[in-house]
C-alpha cells in the first residue's frame, strides 16, 4: 500500500503543477491529466514504474475520464438540439 501512496502523491503533485500552467494557457484540464500520465509514467521520465498498483490507479483514472466526458456530453445535448434547430431554419 505504501507504493500506491507514493505513486498517488507523485501523480497528484505533478498534476497540480501542470494544471496551473494549462489554466494560464486556457487549455482544458483533461489534457493536463493525460500529459502528466504520459510524462511521469514508465515510458518517459520513469518517475512511476509499471506495477500492479499503477495499473489499479490507471483503472480509476479511466473511470474518472469517462465520467468527465459524460458530463461534457450531457452539457452539449442542449447545444446539439439548438444547432439542429438552426439547420432546419436554414434549410438543411
Amino acid at each position: 500500500m505504501h507504493d500506491a501512496l507514493h505513486i498517488t502523491l507523485i501523480l497528484l503533485a505533478s498534476a497540480v503543477v501542470v494544471v496551473v500552467v494549462f489554466r494560464s494557457l486556457h487549455l482544458p484540464a483533461v489534457l493536463d491529466y493525460l500529459i502528466v500520465g504520459m510524462i511521469v509514467g514508465p515510458t518517459a521520465l520513469g518517475l512511476v514504474q509499471a506495477s500492479e498498483d499503477q495499473r489499479y490507479l490507471a483503472e480509476f483514472g479511466v473511470v474518472f475520464l469517462m465520467f468527465s466526458v459524460g458530463l461534457d456530453v450531457e452539457d452539449a445535448t442542449g447545444e446539439l438540439e439548438e444547432l439542429l434547430g438552426v439547420g432546419h431554419r436554414v434549410g438543411l
